[in-house]
């Protein structure tokens, strides 16, 4: 009779220590059957990476510097981020205003080893107009704008191979045949350091979208930057700063149109290339 009384007593927690076991034992099962369903998962949709630290934590790519053409680059693609490094640059400005062919057409036709989109215009793609100052090679197609957006002016002397980057407030030109200038904005880096409050000052800027970008280093290299994310500028700003590529430079990075107007041409490396049958009036050409 005890004994039958302590089984009844004990039948309780018997019961309940037997629930907790087989939900230790279910839990573990599933864990172990879907973890690579969600490795695989975390590995088709890798994160941007927005800050230092998940970069970090991603491990960093290593940059290759190689001579393509007799060209010295170094190249760093990274998820949805490319950056081209052209050291010395030959650049042109490729403006057309009526009904442009492809963008890649643009760039062969040019005879352009690397080429991004420009700068913003006005219009339509097919019927487009300079938004803000543009001076080619003396030829002056726009005006001058006041705009939180078209920060600054880049000015490009053929000559020398150098550029600089100017603020539009205090801008005077330089035009001649020997000159390239177009107004861009705004510059979301400058002398290695984040320009946040230019970063932020418009709702373009702020808005996410994706990026085609030129940095300029004390070297007179040029960097093509595009970010086929789509990202604000802060983001994009900080990102940028936090890649081995321009660790410790004095470099300044500016915006030019971003959005549907994002392309990339890569004459020795077309696996780089990027919407190679968009529609562009204005098409940036580095043809060394």
């Amino acid at each position: 009779m005890k004994l039958r009384a302590l089984v009844k007593t004990l039948a309780p927690a018997v019961l309940v220590l037997s629930v907790i076991y087989l939900e230790i034992v279910f839990l573990f099962v599933v864990g172990v059957s879907f973890r690579p369903a969600l490795n695989a998962f975390r590995a088709i949709h890798p994160p941007f990476q927005a800050s230092a630290q998940s970069i970090e934590s991603q491990g960093e790519e290593p940059i290759r510097s190689i001579k393509v053409s007799q060209v010295p680059v170094s190249k760093l693609n990274k998820n949805n981020t490319t950056v081209i490094k052209v050291s010395n640059p030959k650049v042109d400005y490729i403006y057309i205003p009526k009904d442009p062919p492809p963008f890649s057409q643009i760039a062969k036709n040019n005879e352009c080893k690397y080429a991004v989109n420009a700068s913003y215009f006005g219009g339509t793609y097919t019927d487009a107009v300079p938004a803000g100052w543009l001076s080619i090679w003396g030829a002056n197609l726009g005006e001058t704008r006041e705009s939180v957006l078209q920060t600054h002016v880049v000015q490009y002397n053929k000559e020398s191979r150098s550029s600089e980057i100017v603020p539009s407030s205090s801008f005077k030109t330089k035009a001649s045949k020997k000159h390239l200038e177009f107004q861009t904005g705004p510059l979301i880096i400058k002398n290695g350091l984040l320009e946040e409050k230019l970063a932020i000052g418009s709702k373009g800027a702020r808005e996410s979208h994706m990026r085609t970008l030129i940095g300029i280093d004390g070297e007179s290299s040029m960097y093509l930057i595009t970010v086929r994310e789509e990202v604000d500028l802060t983001m994009v700003g900080n990102y940028l700063l936090s890649l081995d590529i321009f660790a410790g430079e004095d470099i300044d990075i500016i915006n030019l149109d971003g959005g549907h107007s994002v392309a990339l041409f890569n004459q020795d490396n077309p696996g780089m290339n990027f919407n190679e049958g968009g529609i562009l009036p204005m098409v940036l050409c580095f043809k060394s």
